[in-house]
C-alpha cells in the first residue's frame, strides 16, 4: 500500500523544484504535458488539435532520450527541469507527465497518451471546470447584451 505522507512529500518536492526553476514562468499560465518517447508525436502538433490545446492552456513537449524533439511552445526553456519530472527507466520505454496550472504533477503514465485521455483528465480538474463555467457565463452575457441591443438600439 502506498503511504499518503510519502506521496505528499514527493508531490511537494516536484512542485517546489518545478516552480523555483526558470520554467516557473509557466505556472498559473499553462498546463504542461511532457512526453518521453522514441515514437513520433506528430498527432499532438497537428492543426486539428491547436484549438483544443489553446482552450485547455496545454503546452506539449516531446522528448526523445533527453532531447526536445517538438513542442507547441515557442521560446527558451530549461529542458533539464522538465526531464526531472519523467521517471527514468532503464528500457527507455515511453512515459508522460501532466503538470497542472499550479505547477504540480497531476497524472503520469508509461505509454503514449492519446489526446482524448489527456483532455478527459484536464476537463475533470476543478480549475478547468471553473474556466469552462467562466467562459460559458461570459458567452451568455455577451449573447444577452447583443439581444438587448437588437431590441433596444443605442
Amino acid at each position: 500500500m502506498v503511504n499518503p505522507i510519502s506521496c505528499l512529500i514527493i508531490y511537494s518536492l516536484f512542485t517546489c523544484a518545478f516552480m523555483s526553476s526558470r520554467n516557473g514562468e509557466f505556472v498559473f499560465k499553462n498546463r504542461i504535458l511532457i512526453i518521453q518517447s522514441h515514437e513520433s508525436q506528430s498527432l499532438w502538433f497537428s492543426e486539428s488539435l491547436k484549438k483544443d490545446l489553446l482552450e485547455r492552456k496545454l503546452l506539449v513537449f516531446h522528448f526523445d532520450e533527453g532531447f526536445l524533439v517538438e513542442s507547441n511552445f515557442k521560446g527558451d526553456l530549461d529542458t533539464a527541469d522538465f526531464l526531472k519530472l519523467i521517471p527514468e527507466k532503464a528500457d527507455h520505454s515511453p512515459a508522460w507527465v501532466l503538470v497542472g496550472l499550479d505547477g504540480g504533477v497531476k497524472n503520469s503514465g508509461h505509454s503514449i497518451p492519446s489526446p482524448g485521455e489527456i483532455f478527459r483528465i484536464i476537463d475533470a480538474m476543478p480549475m478547468r471546470q471553473s474556466e469552462r463555467l467562466k467562459k460559458e457565463n461570459q458567452d451568455n452575457s455577451s449573447n444577452n447584451w447583443q439581444e438587448t441591443t437588437k431590441k433596444y438600439p443605442i
